[in-house]
């Protein structure tokens, strides 16, 4: 979860500036204890697994390639680093 709310707000704070957090993150919160009195987890039971899977795995390559540009053109340790950790 913490990695969805940080692809929505670093663009967000890009955009229109970090007075922004606090209002999102609030009503983010408002908008979850309302799905939460509503009962709406349970409909958590008709998304299949696949679906969830295949969920996070994008989630994760999206913030890969939200990364990867802060490693070109630094340092060659740090490339180097970085090209360790795919191979691992």
């Amino acid at each position: 979860l913490v990695g969805s709310v940080a692809l929505v707000i670093g663009p967000m704070v890009h955009q229109h500036g970090v007075g922004y957090i606090l209002p999102a993150v609030i009503l983010a919160g408002i908008i979850q204890i309302l799905f939460g009195l509503c009962g709406m987890a349970r409909l958590m039971r008709f998304i299949p697994p696949a679906v969830m899977t295949g969920f996070v795995n994008a989630l994760g390559i999206l913030i890969f390639f939200a990364q990867v540009p802060h490693f070109w053109s630094r340092q060659p340790l740090i490339v180097g680093l970085f090209v360790l950790t795919l191979l691992i």
